[in-house]
């Protein structure tokens, strides 16, 4: 489920002339996204009644290069503002929030680009992760950068188990 309290797009002109909405840019503000995690840990979503499909195939289709004739091949650049996560966790037995999500990406013919940062509240402390990313399509090379502000190991294992150890 989720809903879009305000939205900018823009649209390729030669598309629109031909028939087709192709977006070019978009930026969502506020935007509250619900996520499920099952047990095995993939991960999906809903927006209105329909399965939107699983959230590393959206990813992965925004983070490669553009491709004129795929759905959303033409989005050049997508903004997120300020918006609500918030995850049914089979995996763990939780619900979890997470606010004040920023993202950016830049895409073309060679790759793509992006910067991301998010708030999540983790038993007493609120922590605050920031990752950039450019991703190098011809070479098939992820460059990632990731900083984690405020984090407590031992709370991290609440969302991933498999961080218990710490």
């Amino acid at each position: 489920l989720a809903s879009f309290p305000e939205m900018a797009t823009s649209f390729s002109l030669g598309s629109l002339l031909r028939g087709r909405l192709a977006p070019t840019q978009l930026t969502v503000e506020r935007p509250v996204v619900e996520l499920s995690r099952d047990a095995s840990g993939s991960i999906s979503f809903r927006i209105g009644g329909a399965a939107a499909g699983s959230g590393q195939d959206i990813a992965m289709s925004m983070i490669g290069p553009a491709e004129a004739d795929a759905p959303m091949g033409q989005l050049t650049r997508l903004r997120i503002r300020d918006a609500t996560v918030i995850v049914d966790d089979e995996m763990v037995g939780r619900r979890w929030r997470a606010g004040h999500l920023d993202a950016a990406i830049t895409r073309d013919d060679m790759g793509s680009a992006g910067d991301f940062s998010v708030a999540v509240t983790l038993g007493a402390e609120t922590s605050e992760l920031h990752a950039t990313y450019r991703y190098a399509a011809a070479r098939r090379k992820l460059d990632l950068g990731l900083s984690v502000d405020r984090a407590q190991p031992a709370a991290l294992a609440e969302l991933l188990p498999t961080l218990a150890p710490l």
